[in-house]
């Protein structure tokens, strides 16, 4: 849980860290900053070229999201009282069943593809932020900005962060009406499901990792072994930031970074374990909805650990931070009215 990140002054609160931002339930610590928006192009785009095993949504700045065939099955999700470094909001351990097929971003969502569909970063906001460099000993209000910057990576190809929950709803609304004036709509998208993660970031594995059980065993004295060939993590994240999609291995199922970079939004409401959770794949919705979501895959700044595949945690729906994007689920069935 996020909880094992809080400082002195916010031990107290839900809270979490990303590398030296702060970021408390309400409280918001961040810097000024300043990145050109991209406005939306004015032209139809061209049909959605398919295939059955990979779907290209196309995006107007010239920029598309390639969408991954995950094919229907069952699997046991969570982890098994016996796995090494597992946590009690991970089990119990069930099996569930996804009978439909669906189709997952290859990549997370991207600054490039956020800015095609939306045209510009969250509006600023005035929020209470710690001042670190005042040393004050309580919150001021100032206005805090939501674009990405140089200290967390910027570019097209990097992951789109300082998104919350309901900001990348708001995306999903916006590339789903793309795609209807596209005549792209014989697909609409969404965010994935707990469930729905985890089974295609496992692909068929049934250990810790989609690579095996073990963090060991470097190829040599300037590698950080196996990990290090699939995750942006604490380990070797330097500096510490998110860095582009698609450059550490895939998963089995052709998936990058499901493991570190940054973290990724599911549509669950937080549950402390996974007693009574669906069996067919769905999300597990409170009603009336809670405050935290579930959130997956670990962060730049998280231990190996942290990102295995059954690892889990949580955030209130409405942060913003340097260490949490998102990936698109792309559903064939009929959208939901």
């Amino acid at each position: 849980m996020w909880q094992r990140h809080c400082s002195r002054k916010t031990r107290m609160r839900l809270s979490f860290s990303c590398g030296r931002a702060t970021l408390v339930w309400g409280i918001i610590l961040v810097c000024v900053l300043v990145y050109p928006a991209a406005s939306p192009a004015n032209d139809m785009s061209p049909p959605v070229v398919n295939t059955k095993e990979e779907i290209m949504v196309i995006l107007p700045n010239n920029t598309a999201i390639s969408l991954v065939l995950i094919p229907a099955g069952s699997f046991e999700m969570g982890a098994r009282e016996t796995e090494r470094g597992h946590r009690k909001e991970e089990t119990p351990a069930h099996t569930v069943t996804i009978g439909y097929d669906f189709y997952i971003g290859r990549y997370e969502i991207t600054q490039k593809q956020w800015l095609a569909i939306m045209g510009k970063w969250p509006e600023p906001a005035m929020m209470e932020t710690w001042d670190t460099e005042a040393n004050n000993e309580s919150p001021i209000l100032k206005e805090v900005r939501f674009e990405p910057r140089e200290e967390w990576g910027i570019g097209d190809d990097y992951p789109a962060y300082n998104v919350s929950w309901h900001d990348a709803k708001q995306f999903i609304e916006a590339l789903n009406l793309h795609l209807k004036k596209t005549g792209q709509g014989h697909i609409w998208v969404r965010l994935p499901s707990e469930a729905e993660w985890e089974y295609a970031c496992r692909a068929g594995t049934t250990t810790r990792f989609f690579f095996g059980d073990s963090l060991e065993a470097p190829d040599n004295a300037e590698d950080d072994g196996t990990r290090g060939r699939y995750m942006w993590y604490k380990g070797n994240n330097v500096p510490y930031g998110s860095k582009p999609v698609g450059a550490k291995l895939p998963n089995p199922w052709g998936l990058y970074d499901m493991y570190g970079n940054v973290y990724e939004w599911c549509e669950d409401d937080w549950h402390s374990e996974h007693e009574d959770a669906p069996a067919n794949g769905s999300a597990r919705i409170n009603s009336p909805r809670g405050k935290s979501r579930v959130i997956r895959g670990g962060g730049w700044h998280d231990a190996a650990l942290g990102c295995r595949s059954a690892r889990r945690s949580a955030a209130p729906g409405e942060v913003r931070t340097a260490c949490l994007g998102f990936r698109i689920v792309g559903d064939l069935r009929a959208a939901p009215l």
